[in-house]
């Protein structure tokens, strides 16, 4: 079909708002009389259903349902990061657990997780890192749960330098605010030695409090020493003293540390200390 105002062959477009047939270079609304000569209605059906699928305007090549067929991927890959997101904070959720962390650390460390993901800090980096950062970074807020790089490594399944370095690079990111180092207190690992399950017998009979102050109190006695190590000490001299035979390697491997370092500092408590304390 030729232009009558430019004279050029066209296919004319639909303007959806007015119904008209107009010519792509010039504009020039076609009559109907002049589209429709000699055709039936349903010929003007087919038509106008050809002229939908023309693009709406010369150099534009998208057509309505390539529009669709846009969106739609768009949509489906909108789901999938969603589902991947929520996959990944299931992750997460159960690693937390496996710490036995209480449930408000579990929502913070969740929360962390989100924000990261959203700032797409996760790209080309081990997850499993860095969400063994984060937890590691919650839990050194708080006073009395203690969680070890070791810890973290046999629950994440990464190594303890991919911790250190997610941890890092959250860090510098400005993930995590950089405040003044909390001190550990020996009581701080006391509460996890008494929970393991090999000293249950112990946990029942003892009030928890009286075991954390005790080893508080040895770790102002003894300046310069391992929180950790003075906690397994204490735990050790008082389940001794209430009759409950537990071995040094028992109680240092609950606690994360060497036997050696445990016979140390007992044995620095039996000089400073009026206690008789088989070694």
């Amino acid at each position: 079909m030729s232009c009558p105002n430019c004279g050029r062959k066209v296919k004319p477009i639909l303007n959806f708002e007015t119904g008209e047939y107009a010519c792509p270079y010039c504009g020039y609304v076609f009559p109907e009389s002049l589209l429709f000569t000699g055709r039936s209605a349903r010929s003007k059906e087919e038509f106008a259903r050809k002229v939908h699928d023309y693009p709406v305007s010369r150099g534009i090549d998208t057509t309505p349902q390539e529009i669709s067929e846009k969106y739609k991927r768009a949509y489906y890959e909108s789901l999938g990061k969603e589902r991947k997101s929520a996959s990944y904070l299931r992750e997460v959720e159960s690693m937390a657990k496996s710490m036995n962390l209480p449930p408000h650390l579990i929502e913070e460390v969740k929360e962390y997780f989100t924000k990261v993901q959203k700032e797409g800090l996760l790209r080309g980096r081990n997850r499993k890192a860095v969400a063994a950062a984060i937890i590691y970074y919650v839990c050194s807020k708080e006073k009395n749960v203690s969680v070890s790089l070791k810890d973290l490594e046999g629950v994440a399944g990464v190594s303890e330098n991919d911790v250190k370095k997610a941890y890092r690079v959250l860090l510098k990111k400005g993930v995590f605010e950089l405040g003044q180092p909390h001190v550990s207190k020996p009581s701080k690992y006391v509460y996890k030695i008494v929970g393991s399950h090999e000293l249950q017998e112990v946990r029942s009979n003892i009030q928890l409090k009286l075991l954390a102050d005790f080893a508080d109190s040895l770790g102002n006695l003894l300046q310069g020493k391992k929180p950790r190590g003075i906690a397994a000490a204490a735990v050790y001299i008082i389940a001794n003293l209430l009759g409950y035979r537990k071995t040094q390697s028992l109680i240092a491997k609950i606690a994360g540390v060497s036997t050696l370092t445990l016979r140390r500092v007992v044995k620095e408590i039996d000089e400073n200390l009026d206690i008789y304390i088989e070694i």
